[in-house]
């Protein structure tokens, strides 16, 4: 299997190029539509709008309505753990590509409303697409102005993300890199049930807002005091270089110990995470859920542009 690189990409490159396959996520965040706003409908090819399944809000139902006018598709609604159906509908897509005589793919994905564990599981699916077919995937996030929400959340179980299952070894040690957001109780309850020997945090500087950084920081300010060696800081904008960052904090413990990487903060830090487990196998990334709740998240006028695609060469 080869290995996924990431790219940061500009606006001019999302514009101008032709996608054969778009994927959406209509979600409860006012930014859930907003890209689809500002894209050309002609160059986004097959779109596929994923839904959730439930009751419904009424910013999510304005959300839906926008996604059908702009792209003359329904909503496919899926409930949260049902990444099979999404896998479904992408193999029927590319299976009809392939036919076609296609070899080279280009994939639109707008992760902003999406939870990790499907666009980890769309990475995962063309990672491991047994075909003679080139793909290049442009990630793409709508950053959010959140507002903090300091209610209890119950917290998920813990579960590994697709594709991102780290090789059985024997090693005894265990390293921790908890990507830290505005849930201040998460990543205290998930260092306690790994136990790590060394334990990492990582927050987005800068970040969506101006006191991103010091907000985040004080949010979590218990958990970093009590058990953080170190907090490394990253950009938001840019996948490729939080993915770097995560390699100079594992790639020194490679031999030695286990990388647990667990991605409590923005989208586009879990992205580079998932890409990491996924390159390396002793390293492993977990997401618990904390969660819906209801919060404003509008849009901001700035994109997360990442591309990534497979090359065969060995990192």
């Amino acid at each position: 299997m080869g290995t996924l690189y990431i790219q940061d990409i500009s606006r001019q490159d999302l514009f101008e190029r032709a996608y054969e396959i778009s994927i959406f996520s209509c979600g409860y965040e006012e930014r859930s539509a907003n890209l689809v706003t500002i894209l050309d409908r002609r160059n986004l090819g097959r779109a596929l709008v994923f839904g959730f399944e439930g009751a419904k809000s009424e910013v999510c139902e304005d959300n839906q309505t926008v996604y059908m006018e702009k792209l003359k598709s329904e909503i496919i609604e899926i409930s949260y753990g049902e990444t099979h159906k999404i896998i479904q509908k992408l193999k029927e897509e590319i299976e009809k590509l392939v036919t076609v005589g296609l070899k080279n793919i280009n994939i639109l994905v707008d992760y902003s409303s999406m939870p990790r564990i499907w666009y980890s599981e769309i990475l995962n699916f063309f990672r491991n697409f047994n075909a003679s077919v080139e793909f290049e995937l442009d990630f793409i996030y709508s950053v959010g102005e959140h507002a903090h929400n300091d209610k209890p959340q119950q917290l998920g179980d813990p579960i590994v993300l697709p594709g991102c299952e780290a090789v059985a070894t024997y090693n005894k040690k265990t390293v921790a890199i908890f990507g830290l957001g505005f849930d201040s109780g998460a990543p205290i309850c998930i260092h306690g049930k790994i136990e790590p020997d060394n334990t990492y945090a990582l927050i987005a500087r800068p970040g969506a807002l101006e006191d991103y950084s010091k907000k985040t920081y004080s949010i979590n300010a218990d958990f970093i005091n009590e058990s953080v060696d170190e907090v490394v800081f990253s950009p938001l904008s840019s996948v490729k270089q939080t993915y770097d960052s995560l390699r100079e904090i594992f790639f020194p413990f490679k031999k030695s110990a286990i990388t647990v990487i667990v991605p409590f903060g923005p989208k586009p830090h879990a992205l580079a995470a998932i890409v990491a487990a996924m390159n390396y196998p002793g390293v492993t990334c977990l997401y618990s859920s904390t969660g819906s709740r209801p919060s404003t998240v509008t849009a901001t006028s700035d994109l997360v542009l990442s591309r990534i695609y497979l090359s065969d060469e060995q990192i």
